[in-house]
């Protein structure tokens, strides 16, 4: 169960505890009362937050690009913003915000899993690379210790074959006393793979409206007010500039 979920539990669970009729709120005492307005105000903010997130779950089914087949045409409504009106019983007005938020929750959390993607696999990339580069290091310094070998060899017996260096060399029986030499074969040297850097993943800059509405802080009527408050892109209003306003 995630935050927010395990947030709606108790909030849910503490509004449950006050009762279920004007009777049981009738016998609450004034400071129960003051008590009781906390949890009631976390579930409703916490409620809309779901239907925020169900706004943008039809969006992302409804996408234009699916036409007739995308979920709201499938199931007789013109637009998604008519099937949220539909499932949450607000208004046009209201239904078009929370779906609006909602969209943008779904586009935040896809493109920030995409961004944590990216960079693991970016770090594996690395990581394959600097072992790529090590073994072929480690073959560069065995290849050069083989002829290190090889040399001493022809120094020490002139008279014989060479030391071979990619094969382990014939046993001599006629020549017991001499020492035989361990010999390696080369490794061969690996290609260092290229490092694929994949495109960086963007963000959209509402993301901490995003985060303040999926924990609770935010109601989406809130986050839409942000939102609305704080404009759109042009040529002279550019994310970084929204960033550092937001």
């Amino acid at each position: 169960m995630n935050n927010m979920a395990m947030k709606l539990t108790r909030a849910a669970a503490a509004v449950a505890a006050l009762g279920g009729s004007s009777a049981e709120f009738g016998s609450l005492s004034d400071a129960e009362v003051l008590a009781a307005r906390d949890p009631i105000a976390d579930l409703l903010r916490l409620s809309n937050t779901v239907a925020a997130l169900l706004a943008g779950t039809i969006a992302h089914r409804s996408r234009p690009e699916l036409g007739q087949s995308g979920l709201a045409s499938r199931y007789g409504f013109g637009n998604p913003t008519m099937m949220v009106q539909d499932a949450t019983g607000l208004s046009r007005i209201e239904a078009g915000r929370l779906l609006a938020v909602g969209v943008l929750m779904n586009d935040t959390e896809t493109a920030e899993r995409r961004a944590a993607d990216t960079a693991r696999e970016a770090e594996r990339a690395a990581r394959a690379a600097a072992a790529a580069a090590e073994a072929e290091r480690e073959a560069a310094r065995e290849a050069e210790r083989a002829a290190e070998r090889a040399a001493a060899w022809a120094e020490l017996h002139p008279n014989l074959p060479p030391l071979p260096v990619a094969a382990p060399r014939p046993v001599l029986p006629v020549l017991p006393v001499l020492p035989v030499l361990p010999v390696l074969p080369v490794l061969p040297v690996l290609p260092v793979l290229p490092v694929i850097v994949a495109a960086p993943v963007v963000v959209p800059w509402q993301a901490p409206i995003v985060h303040a509405v999926a924990d609770g802080t935010f109601s989406p009527g809130i986050g839409d007010a942000l939102l609305r408050g704080l404009g759109t892109l042009d040529q002279a209003i550019t994310a970084e500039k929204l960033t550092a306003a937001l």
